[in-house]
């Protein structure tokens, strides 16, 4: 197993352009428009969420703030049934698809390397905040636990 640490970023995308071969994502931010090089590596994940799940999901954002104060959020659960969404493979990504990228927070604020992409997140970019720069992930959306039980 590896631990990563650090700052996290959950960020909506747009792709612009894909190169497969050296596992890069050229996509513009959300709502900025801003460039961004998101790249890949053996350990990135990469999950194609069913509209099913997304619209949950969705849902669920625009009710995790009361769920977090009264101590009920479903994070763990959350977090297993974003990594039972099946997997994609990075060349299936065509020009103006939206993804949610969860990435390290680079150097170079233009690139990030991705620890998890999903795609067919539609749903739960249209229900992030106005003007947001950030994802709406919600707090289960870098869950490192496993649902073990961790910090």
């Amino acid at each position: 197993e590896k631990l990563v640490s650090g700052t996290f970023r959950n960020v909506g995308v747009t792709v612009a352009s894909v190169d497969a071969q050296s596992r890069a994502i050229s996509a513009k931010e959300l709502p900025s428009g801003q460039p961004l090089l998101v790249r890949t590596n053996a350990d990135s994940k990469l999950h194609r969420l069913p509209p099913t799940l997304a619209q949950s999901l969705a849902r669920l954002n625009s009710t995790s703030a009361q769920a977090a104060k009264s101590g009920n959020e479903p994070g763990d659960d959350v977090q297993q049934m974003l990594e039972r969404a099946p997997a994609f493979d990075l060349a299936e990504l065509k020009p103006g698809d939206s993804l949610i990228v969860v990435s390290t927070e680079g150097a170079t604020p233009s690139e990030v390397m991705a620890i998890e992409i999903f795609a067919g997140v539609e749903p739960i970019l249209a229900a992030r905040p106005k003007n947001s720069d950030q994802a709406v992930l919600g707090s289960w959306g870098l869950s490192m636990n496993g649902g073990e039980g961790g910090p």
